[in-house]
């Protein structure tokens, strides 16, 4: 067989299998070819509207969880925060109530506290101050209720009665009294004051389990320290007998 002969051969078997591959290919990977037609591009053009508007309404919802977030805030100022300085409340607000006697140049002859819980306010808990002053002046009582006055938490007065010391020879005066204080829970706390969720992923989570059970512990949180400023009379009271 002359030489060119066997060249054109091995071309035209060479060229069949290439062929045969190039069919076999193309039937694999075709569909998966999506050619840029008329109607393609439209679809395309609508899927990316949809995902804009499903941006807008995500961007909204980001802003309005930021903004409840941020009055939260605001309106958990007055109120102790549990574990602010690494200790319990009661010692918090004792060392706080102790100050309050030092700035006034008074010394406190009791001071315990109590814990109560508060059942309308899953998120807020009381704790009662238990206070005496003997033998003091009402100068002195002035001073101390001036400070307690100007606390900026919530601290107002229970109970509060002024007497002599002796009915009969008085030398000076005794205070017995109860001031109560609003704490937002551990829970409440961490959720309105720490790093919690920011609001993309807070409202992004909303529809799982885990962003289910969030938003319950945020609506908790929210409607404590909302409904409380309406509940707990933050001024009046203060620094005197209700």
């Amino acid at each position: 067989m002359p030489v060119n002969a066997t060249i054109k051969t091995k071309h035209i078997v060479m060229g069949a299998v290439l062929v045969v591959l190039a069919v076999m290919v193309a039937r694999q990977y075709l569909g998966m070819i999506r050619l840029p037609t008329m109607s393609r591009i439209e679809e395309e053009t609508k899927s990316l509207q949809s995902r804009k508007m499903d941006l807008k309404v995500l961007e909204k919802q980001v802003a309005d969880w930021e903004s409840e977030l941020a009055d939260m805030q605001t309106r958990a100022i007055p109120f102790w925060a549990v574990g602010a300085r690494g200790g319990a409340i009661e010692q918090e607000v004792i060392k706080e109530i102790n100050g309050m006697a030092r700035a006034a140049k008074v010394t406190l002859s009791k001071v315990d506290t109590q814990r109560n819980k508060i059942a309308q306010y899953t998120g807020i808990q009381e704790v009662e101050i238990r206070l005496e002053l003997k033998g003091t002046t009402m100068q002195e009582v002035a001073r101390f209720l001036a400070e307690v006055d100007r606390s900026k938490r919530i601290l107002y007065w229970s109970y509060c009665k002024i007497a002599p010391d002796n009915p009969r020879t008085p030398k000076g005066v005794n205070l017995s009294g109860r001031l109560k204080a609003y704490a937002m829970t551990q829970e409440a706390s961490e959720f309105i004051l720490g790093k919690q969720m920011t609001g993309t992923e807070a409202v992004a989570a909303a529809g799982t389990p885990t962003g289910a059970k969030g938003q319950r512990g945020a609506t908790s949180a929210s409607a404590a320290v909302k409904s409380s400023h309406g509940g707990l009379d933050t001024g009046k009271g203060k620094g005197g007998t209700p």
